[in-house]
């Protein structure tokens, strides 16, 4: 007689004893609890049969959780890349001393009155000289007195609305970055886990199929 199965407690309610090992019996935790089918047979006086799914089926699902899981590392090894390379522009003064960019603000700092005082009040992230996302805007801080006019006359109603000097609005967005990557890694490591447990799983059940 053949039973079909899609709940583990269903697998319990058989009450098949030691009729499998706890290997085996674990492997049919995980498959079913992650969305699997199972067709067994139970005749006969012998441990029941795997009919569903069989060997080709199985070894089609271990080929598949493989991709996912050299996927799913590929994915993480980017995200931590990309932290490293956060981090490392951060504690790496050599790079935005290179930039001229970053020589041209500080003499303007030490040699322009109303410029130090622009900055001072704006504090716009010159460390971020070499970054796409912030050169542009740093460019015309340092060579053009009107956009600075401006920057001072928004920074001046954004911190009357509470939302702080762009320094600040630059590290709230730093850090709101870094958490949503944190956030993604930790996704990435629970669908790697989820995959790595199928497979293996699935490896134990490929022993039990019957053909």
């Amino acid at each position: 007689m053949s039973t079909i199965l899609g709940r583990f407690s269903e697998y319990l309610n058989l009450k098949l004893g030691s009729s499998n090992s706890k290997d085996i019996e674990e492997a049919i935790e995980i498959y079913l609890n992650q969305g699997g089918i199972l067709k067994i047979d139970r005749e006969g006086s012998g441990k029941p049969d795997l009919i569903y799914p069989g060997k080709k089926r199985i070894k089609k699902q271990i080929n598949q959780a493989k991709k996912k899981e050299e996927y799913l590392r590929e994915e993480l090894t980017k995200l931590r890349r990309k932290k490293r390379e956060k981090d490392r522009d951060k504690l790496n003064p050599v790079k935005k001393s290179l930039n001229p960019l970053y020589w041209r603000h500080l003499y303007k700092k030490r040699t322009d009155d109303d410029y130090k005082e622009a900055y001072k009040e704006i504090q716009p992230p010159m460390e971020k000289v070499n970054d796409s996302e912030w050169k542009d805007m740093l460019k015309m801080f340092v060579n053009e007195p009107e956009y600075r006019e401006r920057l001072l006359e928004a920074s001046n109603s954004q911190i009357a609305e509470g939302r702080g000097t762009i320094q600040e609005q630059v590290m709230e967005r730093e850090q709101f970055s870094k958490d949503l990557v944190d956030k993604r890694m930790k996704k990435l490591r629970k669908k790697l886990n989820k995959y790595r447990k199928k497979r293996k799983a699935l490896k134990k059940l490929l022993k039990i199929a019957k053909k």
